[in-house]
């Protein structure tokens, strides 16, 4: 039993051995004897190529042209394109005149437009229902454009573009403040 309680401590002992032996060879994976000291810059090699003399080291590499270099540098054209975003950018395309105005000729007769049916414009909410007020006994119109609701009494001006004209058992009237007409909403519920 007393051989088993000192096996864990026999076992720290040895890890911190092996550790030392470790640090004192110069880690792991490092090549060398001694490891430097914390802190300490470790010394750098002179590279055989730094060591040859100046001679030598000119006939390996091949001679740069600086001012060649320089001379081959244009500046960037400017083509519209943008880095942050994923389009194609534009083609460059000329500018074309603008077309004079159409003219009839005496031998062709004068165009003839139509103004297509200027009707009410269309509303983008659905009147979804009533809530009785208990207290002052007025009604409160919920609506919805499919994202948020909506709610207003008689006069209100909901989203800023639709003013409740009336509030019946089954629809409401709303006109536009734009004067762009009036239109009836029924109640439909969902």
């Amino acid at each position: 039993m007393a051989r088993n309680r000192n096996l864990p401590g026999l076992l720290a002992l040895l890890a911190l051995a092996i550790g030392a032996l470790i640090l004192s060879r110069g880690g792991l994976g490092w090549p060398g004897g001694t490891a430097a000291p914390a802190g300490a810059a470790a010394p750098r090699a002179v590279p055989p190529a730094a060591a040859a003399p100046l001679a030598a080291r000119s006939a390996a590499y091949p001679d740069v042209n600086l001012e060649g270099l320089a001379a081959m540098r244009t500046a960037p054209a400017d083509g519209g394109r943008n880095p942050f975003s994923l389009d194609a950018p534009a083609a460059m395309v000329p500018p074309v005149a603008a077309p004079g105005p159409l003219l009839p000729t005496p031998s062709s007769p004068a165009p003839s437009f139509t103004p297509s049916p200027a009707g009410p414009a269309p509303v983008n909410l659905k009147f979804i229902g009533i809530i009785n007020l208990p207290r002052d006994g007025g009604r409160l119109a919920v609506l919805s454009d499919g994202d948020f609701v909506y709610h207003g009494r008689q006069g209100d001006i909901v989203e800023g573009q639709y003013r409740i004209l009336s509030i019946g058992e089954e629809s409401i009237e709303l006109e536009r403040t734009d004067g762009q007409g009036t239109r009836v909403l029924p109640l439909s519920g969902a």
